[in-house]
């Protein structure tokens, strides 16, 4: 699908040329806010229909690797409090399925910058409860 395809290529911009998203004012902030509704929406559609997604709907998963590309290879500054930001806000969502995805993206950001999550935790715990 055409989103599809623009996931990769934002995550093929991020592992190869990270400048790049870095060079742009405000789009890493805008594109990990697009990610993490996809990654809600996803979820309600997996929820809607799980049989799509046992047929190989792989679109949740390039949202959640481009994210990891993004945390991975783009400076922390750009990155980190964007995410928690935007998480912050999912969380007081009263959509689950909003608040689910914002749990998922903290774990993702968790495999890349564990010290910064570890870090930062006193901050981050009262999310989830909000």
């Amino acid at each position: 699908s055409t989103r599809d395809s623009a996931l990769c290529v934002i995550q093929s911009l991020a592992e190869h040329k990270p400048a790049m998203l870095m060079a742009s004012e405000g789009l890493i902030a805008e594109a990990i806010g697009v990610l993490l509704h996809l990654i809600a929406k996803y979820d309600e559609e997996m929820e809607q229909d799980e049989a799509s997604f046992a047929n190989g709907d792989t679109s949740t998963l390039l949202a959640e690797a481009t994210l990891d590309q993004i945390v991975l290879n783009c400076r922390r500054k750009y990155t980190f409090m964007p995410i928690v930001s935007q998480c912050h806000q999912f969380f007081r969502s009263e959509d689950p399925l909003k608040r689910r995805a914002a749990i998922r993206v903290l774990g993702i950001i968790a495999q890349g910058t564990f010290m910064l999550v570890l870090k930062h935790f006193k901050e981050l715990l009262p999310l989830p409860a909000g």
